[in-house]
């Protein structure tokens, strides 16, 4: 799945929106968590960096909202939900990734293994590290009470995907720390 937005840590918090450039040769998509990788926005796969945040929106360098795929020749209407950037994105195209870098945006976010698999995972206030190469899940195995290199931090199991899902939030944010 991924980090489908779940609610707010303050009651009137909202979403903190931001415009990055997206990276060269990426596969995004909204939802997925992201850093900055040289001043681009990149998807974030490793422990080595904190999340900036996930994308809430890919959008053309000039604001409009995509509606291809991305891939050479694509219809119009094509787009529905993953964006291919072109290897010339940073300097040609400019296609844009709008990103919550709000430490107070809760998420349902996808584990790799069933929460509680490992101890910890299904309880709030332990931290894990982000998992896979596409940036749309956390890592199970890496429950810790120790924050660090991990970014995220857990609010409990998700009631409404609760043999998948934990709600989380950005703990140590590349940009908030």
């Amino acid at each position: 799945m991924s980090f489908v937005k779940y609610g707010q840590t303050v009651s009137n918090a909202a979403p903190v929106l931001k415009k990055f450039t997206i990276a060269n040769s990426v596969v995004m998509t909204p939802s997925a968590a992201v850093y900055l990788s040289a001043g681009f926005v990149a998807l974030l796969t490793s422990t080595n960096y904190f999340p900036l945040g996930c994308v809430d929106a890919i959008q053309t360098f000039t604001g409009v909202g995509e509606i291809t795929t991305g891939a050479a020749g694509a219809a119009i209407g094509s787009f529905v939900g993953t964006y291919t950037v072109p290897s010339t994105n940073q300097t040609v195209a400019k296609v844009s990734a709008l990103v919550d870098v709000s430490k107070h945006t809760l998420y349902s976010a996808t584990l790799s293994a069933a929460p509680g698999t490992t101890t910890g995972s299904n309880l709030p206030g332990y931290y894990l590290a982000p998992s896979g190469s596409v940036g749309t899940t956390l890592l199970e195995s890496s429950a810790s009470t120790s924050s660090t290199s991990t970014g995220w931090v857990t609010w409990g199991v998700d009631p409404l995907n609760s043999t998948t899902n934990a709600i989380v939030s950005i703990y140590q944010s590349q940009v908030f720390n």
